[in-house]
């Protein structure tokens, strides 16, 4: 998949997780989507598993790629409080795909 169809892809995703929490009656005006396609993979060796050839390396790319389809939040003010970057919280979701 070409870098701009990842890339519209993850904001896709990021936009369909604030619509569902603005319908849930979370303002919106708390919420913001940033899809980081693959600026931010999870999985770091992502380059090198798609060179390794054979089950071994297909799985393992697979696996990788699996990580990736995530979504993540970061709470930066708690009741109205701001909550500085560098002890801010991140709650991540991983959805295995079969």
């Amino acid at each position: 998949m070409a870098g701009t169809a990842v890339q519209e892809l993850s904001q896709a995703r990021a936009q369909a997780v604030v619509i569902y929490l603005t319908a849930q009656d979370v303002a919106a005006s708390r919420l913001a989507a940033l899809g980081l396609g693959e600026t931010a993979p999870p999985c770091g060796e992502f380059e090198a598993l798609a060179k390794v050839k054979g089950r071994r390396g297909a799985k393992a790319l697979q696996d990788c790629r699996k990580l990736n389809r995530r979504v993540q939040f970061r709470i930066t003010s708690v009741n109205g409080t701001p909550v500085a970057a560098s002890d801010s919280v991140t709650v991540e979701e991983k959805k295995a795909v079969p």
